[in-house]
């Protein structure tokens, strides 16, 4: 993921509402790049867009807040998604009948 998107993400998840202009201050891009960045999320369905002009503030979706923490899942311990591998007897006779 790019990392710009990855922190307007992290910006908009501790803090709901933000404009472009100040998303832009704070992620140290020119306007129009975070307009376009913002833009790609919203159609993405990650972000909402709330109101117009100037009043315009952008927060994370349901579905973008759902994608983050999914994210989040993949530094768990991996001992925990071990599992043991099953064998199926092929060969029995419940089985053949399914044939």
């Amino acid at each position: 993921m790019n990392p710009d998107i990855n922190f307007i993400i992290n910006l908009l998840r501790s803090s709901e509402n933000l404009s472009a202009t100040e998303i832009s201050a704070k992620i140290e891009l020119g306007l129009r790049t975070t307009q376009r960045l913002l833009q790609d999320l919203q159609q993405n369905q990650t972000i909402l867009k709330t109101g117009h002009g100037k009043n315009t503030v952008y927060s994370l979706s349901p579905l973008g807040i759902l994608n983050y923490e999914t994210d989040t899942l993949v530094d768990l311990d991996e001992s925990r998604l071990e599992k043991p591998i099953i064998n199926f007897n092929l060969g029995l006779p419940h089985y053949n009948q399914f044939k």
